[in-house]
């Protein structure tokens, strides 16, 4: 039986994670912060990797091309573990793309980090979860109360599994040592499908 149990509160609903997509997407248009908001609002609560894992994740990590399932590459994450993580939706590689171009354009190479500051340089895993706070600002405030960078990483296992994968695919996914913790998720089952997520109204595929 798994040790601990999750609160509702703390994931978002689908009509939620619409809401912020869209406004993120509207913004980013005009706004060098707001993609960087997006970029790591996907990575939390469609990718779920932790704060600390945004933090250090290098271009290199983002593996899109070259006729693979697009993917992350987590470089000793939670308990110096490493783990690839697919990339569930076309609409998030979108927008890692256009960002990793964005990089590049700028002269940088592909051991620097993924998600940097306008200044250049990293963030820590506090200020990532500033980001997270920054993305969602077009929830109601008790909601941004509620609601942390770590919400969306309950978001993106309760997304898959409504999806309908089985838990030892989530368990996989979130890089959960034991199933019991995966199954904390069952009872959350509220998020729509993936493809509620697109970028700037382009098609998306779910993780398969």
């Amino acid at each position: 039986m798994a040790a601990w149990i999750l609160d509702r509160n703390k994931v978002m609903t689908s009509d939620e994670m619409h809401v912020v997509l869209q406004s993120l997407a509207r913004r980013a248009r005009r706004s060098v912060n707001t993609t960087i908001n997006d970029v790591v609002f996907r990575l939390a609560s469609t990718c779920g990797l932790r704060a600390a894992e945004i933090a250090s994740l290098r271009m290199c990590d983002v593996k899109l091309g070259d006729g693979s399932r697009p993917y992350i590459h987590v470089h000793k994450g939670k308990g110096g573990k490493t783990a690839d993580v697919t990339i569930p939706d076309t609409g998030t590689v979108a927008v890692f793309q256009r960002h990793l171009t964005s990089r590049k354009e700028t002269g940088a190479k592909g051991r620097e980090l993924f998600v940097i500051k306008t200044n250049g340089k990293g963030f820590n895993r506090q200020e990532i979860a500033k980001r997270f706070k920054s993305a969602i600002r077009c929830l109601p405030a008790e909601r941004i109360a509620d609601l942390s960078v770590h919400s969306g990483r309950h978001t993106a296992a309760t997304m898959l599994l409504d999806e309908g994968h089985s838990l030892a695919t989530v368990r996989d996914f979130m890089r959960h040592s034991n199933i019991s913790v995966t199954s904390v998720y069952l009872h959350g089952r509220e998020i729509e499908p993936v493809d509620m997520f697109p970028a700037q109204n382009e098609p998306v595929n779910a993780l398969s």
